[in-house]
């Protein structure tokens, strides 16, 4: 079974949150959807480990490439599943934080309606910090003026630059499929293709091999 079919709940709830303009419903069932995923390689993984275990190998060597190619392949599919969940879960915390800052400390009742209880309770803690903030900022003054009545905590904040010197190039040696990334987003890999990719996404396949830096841009 290829890691693409492992992984497809998750590259599905990631996709899904990127491409989305507003805040959508919580997707409870993607999420549980996913976290089964991770619980049934988790098994795959023990079950395995057990197997080489009765057999008694005590050198690495004694090992099969087979046995070693099919746990990497499950290890590899379990942390991505693991990654596209955070990656899910971090995307609509960031999400509330803006609508936060945007509408002053809470966001609207329409959007709050399509947040889980878990996000609705980071809602009001961080909603709380934001107020708290603006009242130690905009304190009256001595001469009794008052803070201003509209504010944006946002408002002159420059967008983040990315630091180019993270991201690589690199070359696939074989399909690996769809891949959710903790930093790139979510990235199809085909045998041949060059991708511009934030470097701790993809050591781990550069590692095995999958992946290869360009000659003359590896460092």
């Amino acid at each position: 079974m290829g890691d693409h079919i492992l992984t497809s709940h998750a590259c599905e709830l990631v996709q899904t949150e990127n491409r989305a303009v507003h805040l959508l419903q919580y997707d409870e069932v993607g999420v549980a959807n996913v976290q089964k995923d991770i619980g049934h390689l988790h098994d795959k993984i023990r079950a395995h480990s057990t197997k080489l275990d009765e057999q008694g190998f005590e050198e690495t060597s004694e090992v099969s490439p087979e046995w070693i190619t099919l746990f990497v392949g499950l290890k590899e599919a379990q942390l991505r599943n693991c990654r596209g969940l955070m990656l899910y879960q971090t995307s609509r915390l960031e999400r509330i934080q803006e609508m936060c800052m945007v509408y002053g400390g809470s966001i609207p009742k329409e959007e709050r309606q399509q947040l889980a209880p878990h996000e609705k309770d980071y809602e009001k803690q961080y909603g709380k910090l934001l107020r708290d903030y603006h009242a130690a900022l905009f304190m009256p003054t001595d001469d009794g003026e008052a803070p201003p009545p509209e504010w944006d905590l946002g408002e002159h904040l420059e967008p983040p630059v990315p630091n180019k010197d993270l991201y690589i190039q690199v070359r696939a040696c074989e399909d690996i499929g769809e891949i959710a990334t903790s930093n790139s987003g979510t990235v199809t890999i085909k045998r041949g293709q060059k991708h511009c990719v934030d470097r701790s996404d993809v050591d781990l396949y550069i590692r095995t091999g999958k992946l290869t830096r360009p000659v003359g841009d590896a460092k």
